[in-house]
């Protein structure tokens, strides 16, 4: 059996406190958290940097992003978070 990924809609502006409230995700027991920054009004680069360390700092799950610019998704991986692709939606929904 799968498990779903646990969606998280990221809205308004993402600061460097939004990304330390994330770190509950991924100590949640998740194997899989997306991330949607689709609904972001801003998305701080200092921000990134700090949800990098969240994420390094525990057993993390795989981590997807959506909605992020290229240059924001590049800034994940140069700070050394793996990126996942998104997974399609199981059959039937």
């Amino acid at each position: 059996m799968e498990l779903t990924p646990e969606l998280v809609m990221i809205e308004g502006t993402f600061d460097e406190a939004a990304a330390r409230a994330l770190r509950a995700c991924f100590l949640n027991g998740a194997a899989h958290v997306i991330l949607d920054f689709g609904q972001a009004r801003a998305i701080d680069d200092s921000a990134l940097a700090r949800l990098a360390a969240e994420i390094s700092g525990v057993d993390a799950p795989t981590v997807s992003v959506r909605g992020l610019s290229l240059h924001h998704e590049r800034m994940l991986r140069y700070l050394g978070v793996g990126l996942a692709p998104i997974p399609p939606p199981p059959e039937g929904r």
